[in-house]
């Protein structure tokens, strides 16, 4: 597969934003993982979805769970040596700067975090899209599980889920959230959700009417309403089921 010069130009930055960001290039044996790979083919559990073992540094995937060719038209064998950059190959237009975008916001938080609250660290993002090569739009859900450390607690290898949610959103937009610590460290960023919302949406999720909803949180029902409809104006998600199933995607509940 030919890269185009839009990917080829998107690597390029992502790896001397690595090189400066990993000044150590001391070899890891990553088999260890690959022995353990039984451990991805057990959360592997959609048709719909990929489980890949990815080199933070090097900006490879060392590994993939799932069926490729399902996901995105394409075989393995077909995507010659490096299967993560003809898979950004395939991003929608709209989401070509993704991965960089993604790059660019971990390493420059992660820089800027104490090391206790690298210790325990998950990213999720959703939106971004690609093209399948029968030609459909497929928006997926990225979550990064780290599985090695280096000794500043910054990520070398991560476990990816991979997940079709193109039948969730409805937006054209793309996110992306870290979870840092044993609990969310609060940055400059705004989540997506605000914790009020997060408070609506919970009770919604536990079959509470808007009337009670209202009620428990001594707010009117049209603010529990314009809660419920900003949420969905701004995940861009197709409905509140869709919201609920996202959001718990993300961790935020």
């Amino acid at each position: 597969m030919k890269l185009t010069k839009e990917t080829e130009n998107v690597s390029l930055k992502i790896n001397a934003l690595i090189r400066k960001f990993y000044p150590d290039t001391k070899k890891i044996d990553f088999k260890k993982y690959l022995e353990r790979t039984e451990m991805m083919q057990n959360l592997n559990e959609h048709q719909d979805s990929l489980v890949l073992l990815l080199d933070v540094r090097r900006f490879q995937i060392l590994y993939i769970d799932g069926d490729l060719e399902n996901y995105i038209g394409y075989s393995l064998d077909k995507m010659s040596e490096n299967t993560l950059l003809n898979i950004l190959n395939l991003l929608d237009e709209k989401s070509r700067l993704f991965p960089l975008t993604l790059y660019s916001w971990v390493l420059n938080l992660l820089n800027k975090l104490a090391p206790e609250y690298k210790q325990k660290q998950f990213i999720y993002s959703w939106g971004f899209e690609t093209s399948h090569r029968q030609g459909r739009k497929i928006k997926s859900y990225i979550s990064f599980t780290p599985l090695e450390i280096d000794e500043r607690q910054n990520p070398l290898f991560v476990m990816v889920l991979l997940q079709d949610i193109t039948h969730l959103l409805k937006s054209e937009n793309f996110w992306i959230k870290g979870v840092f610590g044993e609990t969310e460290k609060k940055t400059v960023e705004q989540d997506i959700i605000t914790d009020r919302e997060k408070e609506v949406l919970q009770l919604i999720a536990q079959g509470q009417d808007t009337k009670h909803i209202a009620a428990m949180l001594n707010i009117s029902p049209n603010t529990v309403d314009n809660h419920r409809r900003n949420m969905l104006t701004r995940t861009g998600t197709r409905d509140t089921t869709a919201l609920i199933q996202l959001c718990r995607m993300m961790g935020m509940f």
